[in-house]
């Protein structure tokens, strides 16, 4: 997306490079939706190759079923 727009001259390209810079990388937190799904792994690692730092990361694989089933808090919304 990005390079669409500087091709079409809608964003400066001129300091992009195809290394991105992690160095003032806040945590960020990844959960998946359930013990089957399938792309959260790819996004992990994707992010990991990309050169997010791992200690940055947070990650929770067993979705709201698995947190249910273990007791944990969860609440609804009345909206």
């Amino acid at each position: 997306m990005t390079r669409r727009r500087e091709e079409r001259g809608v964003a400066d390209g001129g300091r992009k490079t195809d290394k991105w810079d992690f160095t003032g990388a806040q945590e960020l937190v990844l959960w998946c939706n359930g013990p089957l799904a399938g792309g959260y792994p790819a996004r992990l690692k994707g992010l990991l190759a990309a050169g997010y730092p791992a200690s940055k990361l947070i990650y929770y694989h067993g979705g709201m079923q698995t947190w249910q089933l273990f007791g944990l808090t969860t609440v609804i919304s009345e909206g």
